[in-house]
C-alpha cells in the first residue's frame, strides 16, 4: 500500500495484491496543475475473461478559484479477480492501460 501512495506517472495502470483474493489496481493520469482533477468509476464488465473498467475523468470548472499546486490524483480499485485474466482501463480519452491478472 505504501507503493500505491508513492505512484507518479502519466497514464499509469498498475496492480499489486497483499491479499489472496483481492487485486488492487491503481490508476493515475500524471501530475495536474490544480486540485479538482481525478477519476471516478463509471462502470465495469467481465467479458470473456477480460475485466473492462470505464472511468470518468473530472476536471475543475473553468471559472473555479483553486490553489496553484501540482497534484497527483490516483484512483485505487479493489477487485476480486476470480474469473478475470486481463484488466483493461479506459476513460473518455481512450485506453489508459491494461495488465494481465497474476
Amino acid at each position: 500500500m505504501a507503493d500505491i501512495a508513492a505512484l507518479r506517472g502519466a497514464e499509469l495502470v498498475s496492480a499489486s495484491s497483499d491479499m489472496d483474493d483481492v487485486l488492487l489496481i491503481s490508476v493515475a493520469k500524471g501530475p495536474q496543475p490544480t486540485p479538482g482533477y481525478g477519476h471516478t468509476l463509471s462502470s465495469s464488465a467481465l467479458l470473456d475473461g477480460e475485466l473492462q473498467i470505464l472511468l470518468h475523468w473530472r476536471s475543475p470548472a473553468k471559472d473555479a478559484m483553486l490553489a496553484q499546486v501540482i497534484t497527483h490524483p490516483c484512483l485505487v480499485l479493489g477487485i476480486v479477480a476470480a474469473d478475470a485474466r486481463r484488466v483493461v482501463v479506459r476513460d473518455e480519452s481512450g485506453e489508459l492501460g491494461s495488465l494481465q491478472v497474476p
